[in-house]
């Protein structure tokens, strides 16, 4: 049997802070998946890191992590400036998914790169 209790006794309101704590999970899914990737595959990588693949002297992969991991951290920002359901679902539609899109395709865009090039 539980304990009642006391009369006047009020649950305590959720604090914003509870919310955020799956900001961090949610938001680092990118990071989180390059670094499984990185650890299972070593070479996934290679061809974002493959000087061949250049675009403007520079590697093409270099930009395309780059750009992955400024959305990611958007995504991050906006679901812990608005913690509610819709900035959680508008930080993934817009941020999260296109940085993961990019950890995930990005070496493949890279490869496609270097065959239209050759």
């Amino acid at each position: 049997m539980e304990p009642t209790p006391p009369v006047g006794w009020v649950a305590p309101e959720p604090t914003a802070s509870s919310g955020r704590s799956g900001v961090w999970f949610v938001g680092f899914i990118p990071l989180v998946f390059a670094v499984a990737i990185s650890i299972l595959a070593p070479g996934f990588y290679g061809p974002m890191l493959d000087p061949s693949i250049a675009s403007g002297g520079a590697s093409l992969g270099i930009p395309l992590l780059v750009i992955a991991g400024a959305l990611m951290l958007a995504g991050v920002v906006v679901m812990w400036r608005f913690p509610n359901v819709a900035g959680v679902v508008i930080a993934l539609a817009c941020f999260t998914s296109p940085s993961l899109f990019l950890v995930l395709i990005g070496p493949a865009i890279c490869l496609i790169a270097q065959d239209m090039t050759t």
